[in-house]
Order: structure tokens, then C-alpha cells, then sequence
């Protein structure tokens, strides 16, 4: 009886030393927009190096946020390629992490003829817009990862993004999700 629980404790792996994929799945809400609404999200990292007490981490995001129903605006999916230092500072599981990367999306605009001068053709036609935005982001937050491969997830993004046509965007967004190391 000894001998087996002296084999799977032995077995066991500090949080440290497991997998070096994370994918996770999240709820992604707007903290500012009122155009647009956070729905999901999903990520993937990958473990790229440990330097000391920092894991450095290339991934991905990808978030599907939905237009208002009053604006003219199509929904979006922001992709997000980025690089993330965790900090394996903690003993119990906790990384807290910190990321930069560059966002890209796409916003289709409709517009309905509000004048319906049918003489003049400038004024006779619906329309539609389309404004391609990038820019670079800032991600803080923290993982607490339970047994080893599942972890909970809680983050905040500030985007700040340029369009093809001249303007800004600057954008929040929090990040609230569950994921697996393997």
C-alpha cells in the first residue's frame, strides 16, 4: 500500500514542468463599446522558452464580437498574434501574465438611402463601407491552473487600432475563460 502511494505521488508534476500547448475557450465582453458586444473567444499558446521564473509564450486569439442592432455596423473577428510572458512566481498555480500583440479586423458598414431623391442617382443608392483596422494591443491578467493541465483565466486587452481610412480606435475588452495544457 505504501509502494503505490509513494508511485503516485512521484508521478505527480509540479505545475511548472507540464505541456507546452495552452488552449482555451473564453468570454470575451466590450468593457467601453456600445457598438459592439463581446460573445467568445479562443486562444492558443505555445511555450517557446523558460528563462528563469518566466515562461515565454507565442500565441494566437482570436474574438467574435456582434454589431448593436441600431448600428450600421457588420459583427467582427479580431485575430491576434502575440507574445506573452507568464510569470512563474507563485507556488499554488497562479501565473500572472504579460502580453503585447498586433490586432486585425475588418468592419463592414451599411448605409440605407435616408433621402430617396429617385431624380439624382448620388442619392438613389443604398451602400456599403468597409474600414480594415490594426494596431497593437496590451494584455494583463492571471492563469490558476488546476491539476496541473486545466487552468481558469481572467484578462484585460487594450487595443489601440488605426483604419485604412483615417481615424482611431481604441478599444477594451476583458477576457473571462477556462483551458487546457497539454
Amino acid at each position: 500500500m505504501l509502494m503505490v502511494g509513494v508511485v503516485a505521488f512521484a508521478q505527480d508534476k509540479p505545475v511548472a514542468e507540464e505541456g507546452r500547448f495552452q488552449i482555451g475557450v473564453h468570454f470575451a465582453p466590450s468593457l467601453q463599446s456600445s457598438t459592439f458586444t463581446g460573445v467568445a473567444g479562443a486562444s492558443l499558446r505555445y511555450k517557446v522558452i523558460t528563462a528563469g521564473p518566466v515562461d515565454l509564450n507565442a500565441g494566437f486569439n482570436a474574438n467574435y464580437l456582434t454589431a448593436d442592432n441600431n448600428s450600421n455596423a457588420s459583427d467582427i473577428v479580431i485575430l491576434n498574434p502575440n507574445i506573452t510572458a507568464e510569470l512563474n512566481v507563485f507556488d499554488f498555480g497562479l501565473k500572472p501574465y504579460l502580453g503585447i500583440g498586433y490586432d486585425f479586423y475588418t468592419v463592414k458598414y451599411e448605409f440605407v438611402n435616408v433621402f430617396a431623391f429617385e431624380f439624382d442617382p448620388a442619392f438613389d443608392s443604398d451602400g456599403e463601407a468597409k474600414r480594415t483596422f490594426s494596431g497593437f494591443n496590451v494584455n494583463l491578467g492571471a492563469r490558476y491552473f488546476i491539476k496541473n493541465a486545466f487552468f481558469v483565466d481572467a484578462g484585460y486587452n487594450y487595443i489601440r487600432a488605426t483604419s485604412s481610412d483615417p481615424g482611431n480606435w481604441v478599444f477594451h475588452m476583458a477576457n473571462i475563460g477556462i483551458g487546457f495544457r497539454f
